[in-house]
C-alpha cells in the first residue's frame, strides 16, 4: 500500500521543489529592488531636504550680505532714521544686480528681516512691517551678524525663514536627472537579479530534486541511495543524513533478509529434524516391543543374546534422547561442565579404544597421532562426547574399508583435535552448515544411515563450552575433517 502511494507523494515534491526555485527566484528580484527602492527613496528624500537647505542658505545668505549692506549704509534698521525703506532699497538694488541665467523663483522660501528685539524692519509673508516676531521663533532664527563690525563679529538682528522651497529652473533639473537614474538603477537591478536568481534558485533546488529522486527509485532490494553532497550547509548536512540513513536501511534489510533465509532454513531443517527423530525413536521402539511380545508370546527365548539385544537398542535410544537434552540445556545456558585440568590424550585413547569393534565391523583403519600426554582445561566427559560423535560420524558416513586419522598436537597455545576421513567428502558449499541443528547434506544417505544432524552440533557446543571452537575443512585425502581447539592448562602453557 505504502509503494502505491509513493508516486502520489512524489508528485507533490517534485511540485514543491518547483515553486520553490520560483520562490527564490521572486524573492531574490523582490528584495533587490525593494532594497534599491527603499534606500533610494531614503536617499532622495534625504537628498531633497539637504538640497533645499543649501538652496535656502544661498538664498538666505544673498538676504543677508543685501541687509548687511542697508545697514552699513544707514548704520540703523529704523524706518525713520533711513533714507529710504527697506523695500525701496531692495528693488533699487535689484534693478542694479545682473540678472540671472534661470527666471526668478515666486514660490522661494520668503525672508524676514528683525532686530535683536524682533521687530520686523524687513517684511515678508505674513509679516508686515513693524510686527513683533514671537522670542519662541526667535530662538530658531539665523543670527544676522555684522561681520565689518569693528569688534567681534556682533549679531545685530535676525532672519526668519518661512514657507517651504519649490526648486525650479537648474534645482528642479538636477532632481529630475536623480529620479531618473534612480528608476534606471531599479531596472538595472532587476534585470541582474532575474538570471542570478534563477541561478542561485536552480543552485540550492538541484539538491533537493536529486534528494527526491534518490528517494523515489528506493525500493526494497535498491534501498541503498546515495545523493553527491555538493556543500556544507544544510542541504549538504540533510543529504548526509539521507546518505547514512539509506545505508543503515540497506544494512538492516540485508540483515533481516537473511534472517529470514535463515529462519526458514532452520524451520525446514526443524521439519526435517523431526521426521528424522521420530525415525530414529520408531525403529528401535518398534524393535523393543516386536521382541517383548515375542518373548511374551513364546516365539523368541529369553536368552541372553535376546536381552542383549533389548538392550542395544535402549542403549541409542539413551543416547538419543541424552543429545537431545543435551541441546535443549544448552540453549538455555544450562549445561553444565566441570573444567579441571584433563589429559586430553587419555581421553582420546579411551574413545579410540571404545569404538575398536564399530571400526573393525567397516574394516576402517584408525591412525592415531598423539603426544605422550596433553593437559586441557576440560570437562573429560564432554571431551569424550566430543570423540564419541566425531568417531561416529566416520563409522556412519565414510566409505568401508577406508582410513579414519586422529590428530592431537599444540598450537598458538590450544589443544588442536583432528579428526579425518578418506572419504567421500562434502560439497564445499555446505562446509559452513555442518554445525547447525539437524543439517544433514544427503537426505537419502542420512535415512540409510540413520544420522539426525545434531552429532556434529554437540561437538560445537561442547567445544564452546570450553572456550574453543569447532571448524570443518576438506581433507587431502578427499574426506572430511573437523579441527577442534581447547584451551591448554595454565601449567601447560607456561611450560
Amino acid at each position: 500500500m505504502c509503494l502505491q502511494k509513493r508516486p502520489f507523494m512524489f508528485k507533490a515534491l517534485r511540485a514543491n521543489a518547483n515553486s520553490l526555485r520560483l520562490k527564490i527566484v521572486i524573492s531574490l528580484i523582490g528584495m533587490s529592488i525593494f532594497s534599491i527602492a527603499l534606500g533610494g527613496l531614503f536617499s532622495r528624500v534625504v537628498l531633497i531636504e539637504e538640497f533645499e537647505d543649501v538652496v535656502v542658505t544661498r538664498s538666505a545668505n544673498g538676504f543677508q550680505r543685501d541687509i548687511l549692506s542697508y545697514y552699513n549704509l544707514y548704520g540703523s534698521f529704523a524706518e525713520a532714521n533711513a533714507a529710504e525703506s527697506w523695500n525701496e532699497y531692495r528693488s533699487r538694488f535689484r534693478e542694479l544686480r545682473p540678472a540671472r541665467d534661470e527666471p526668478p523663483n515666486p514660490d522661494i522660501a520668503r525672508f524676514i528681516g528683525t532686530d535683536l528685539k524682533g521687530y520686523v524692519w524687513a517684511p515678508a509673508g505674513s509679516y508686515e512691517l513693524g510686527d513683533i516676531v514671537p522670542a519662541s521663533e526667535l530662538d530658531d532664527a539665523i543670527p544676522l551678524v555684522n561681520v565689518e563690525a569693528v569688534t567681534d563679529d556682533e549679531v545685530i538682528g535676525y532672519i526668519l525663514v518661512e514657507g517651504r522651497l519649490t526648486l525650479s529652473g537648474t534645482e528642479a533639473q538636477y532632481l529630475r536627472a536623480l529620479t531618473n537614474s534612480w528608476w534606471v538603477s531599479l531596472l538595472i537591478v532587476a534585470l541582474v537579479a532575474a538570471p542570478i536568481g534563477i541561478l542561485l534558485g536552480r543552485h540550492l533546488t538541484d539538491p533537493i530534486n536529486k534528494l527526491k529522486d534518490a528517494i523515489e527509485a528506493m525500493r526494497p532490494k535498491s534501498v541503498y541511495q546515495k545523493v553527491p553532497i555538493t556543500s556544507k550547509d544544510e542541504i549538504g548536512l540533510l543529504s548526509q543524513s539521507f546518505n547514512e540513513m539509506s545505508q543503515e536501511l540497506a544494512t538492516f534489510i540485508e540483515v533481516i533478509q537473511h534472517q529470514k533465509e535463515k529462519i526458514v532454513d532452520t524451520e525446514t531443517m526443524r521439519k526435517q529434524a523431526l521426521v528424522s527423530i521420530s525415525h530414529e525413536l520408531r525403529t528401535p521402539l518398534y524393535s523393543l516391543v516386536a521382541q517383548a511380545y515375542g518373548m511374551l508370546d513364546g516365539v523368541l527365548e529369553i536368552d541372553r543374546k535376546e536381552v542383549a539385544s533389548l538392550a542395544e537398542s535402549l542403549d541409542h535410544l539413551s543416547e538419543l534422547v541424552d543429545d537431545l537434552h543435551h541441546l535443549s540445556l544448552a540453549d538455555v545456558h544450562r549445561l553444565e561442565c566441570d573444567i579441571k585440568p584433563t589429559d586430553f590424550v587419555q581421553v582420546v585413547r579411551e574413545a579410540a579404544e571404545a569404538k575398536e569393534d564399530d571400526l573393525a565391523s567397516k574394516q576402517f583403519k584408525l591412525n592415531l597421532s598423539l603426544p605422550d600426554e596433553l593437559m586441557v582445561e576440560g570437562d573429560s566427559t564432554r571431551l569424550r562426547q566430543i570423540l564419541d560423535n566425531l568417531l561416529i560420524n566416520c563409522i556412519r558416513y565414510a566409505d568401508e574399508g577406508g582410513e579414519i586419522s586422529i590428530q592431537l598436537s599444540v598450537t598458538d597455545e590450544v589443544a588442536e583435535l583432528v579428526v579425518l576421513d578418506s572419504g567421500p567428502g562434502v560439497p564445499p558449499k555446505s562446509l559452513h552448515s555442518l554445525f547447525d541443528r539437524f543439517y544433514r547434506v544427503e537426505q537419502s544417505r542420512s535415512r540409510a544411515t540413520g544420522g539426525t544432524g545434531i552429532g556434529l552440533s554437540l561437538v560445537k557446543t561442547y567445544a564452546e563450552l570450553h572456550s574453543g571452537d569447532a571448524e570443518a575443512f576438506l581433507s587431502d585425502e578427499g574426506g572430511l575433517g573437523i579441527r577442534v581447539s581447547i584451551p591448554l592448562t595454565t601449567e601447560t602453557t607456561q611450560g
